[in-house]
């Protein structure tokens, strides 16, 4: 899946400091893929997650994925 810099850099830090200097490392890259272990640090750090394309047909992967988040005790924000 490929990013652009600031959707990346609005849900992976909390931290000021960190979110200046991996602004500016993305912007110099322009879109990248992002790898497991990035996935795994930005949920380990992030309490609230977007979920875009978020359904509430239970039938969609989007509705099971957003209960599952719940459940593990993030904050969804749902993203149409």
């Amino acid at each position: 899946m490929r990013w652009k810099h600031l959707t990346a850099f609005a849900i992976g830090s909390n931290n000021n400091r960190s979110r200046r200097r991996f602004a500016n490392i993305m912007s110099k890259l322009g879109t990248w893929q992002n790898d497991e272990q990035v996935i795994r640090r930005v949920l380990k750090e992030s309490k609230t997650i977007a979920l875009v394309g978020a359904s509430n047909k239970a039938e969609r992967a989007s509705n099971h994925v957003m209960s599952t988040m719940q459940q593990m005790g993030y904050k969804v924000i749902p993203i149409n």
